[in-house]
């Protein structure tokens, strides 16, 4: 925070507990900008410090966000909350096991070669008109090559049918013709 003369309690305290955690050599970027949103949070709302109420708001302000995200954060602010208490007997600490569960990352789509050939035909067909033409037109064959080699086992065929030889370019792509 630069208003060093308006500064809240808060946002002293984070300071400090943020200069403390980076001269222990963590840098410690996320967790500032944590705590600084907090921060902010808490001086919109015109809150003086941080309760259980202005943590649910603060929470549920950020609810659009990936859950793992939410709880990284609440985790931070958690930490932040235990370095205060070390300091004041009274303040707050958010409860960890009200914090968004972790949940597990999305699994990859494996295409078979039906569908590769699917999207392959409807990339085909459509209109070049578009306003991203240029990026198709530059990355259309090598996308269409990358797809084709990644989801079936056909590398080597694929890989020998590669013409090399007529290279164009565009827009600092190579184009690179695909049978």
């Amino acid at each position: 925070m630069s208003r060093t003369s308006e500064q809240t309690t808060f946002e002293a305290t984070m300071q400090r507990y943020v200069c403390h955690q980076r001269a222990l050599g963590r840098k410690y970027d996320r967790e500032a900008w944590v705590l600084g949103d907090l921060a902010g949070h808490l001086r919109r709302r015109d809150a003086s410090d941080l309760d259980a109420t202005e943590f649910e708001a603060w929470s549920h302000a950020g609810s659009g966000s990936n859950p793992n995200v939410r709880r990284g954060a609440a985790l931070i602010v958690h930490k932040f909350c235990r370095y205060r208490r070390r300091l004041d007997p009274t303040a707050f600490v958010p409860d960890s096991s009200h914090f968004p569960r972790r949940v597990q990352a999305r699994q990859p789509v494996i295409f078979g070669p039906s569908e590769v050939s699917r999207m392959l035909r409807v990339a085909e067909g459509l209109s070049h008109s578009h306003a991203f033409s240029a990026v198709c037109a530059g990355c259309s064959d090598l996308s269409r090559f990358a797809l084709y080699n990644g989801a079936t086992p056909r590398r080597t065929r694929s890989l020998s049918a590669l013409r090399c030889g007529s290279q164009r370019r565009y827009d600092s792509y190579s184009r690179v013709q695909v049978p």
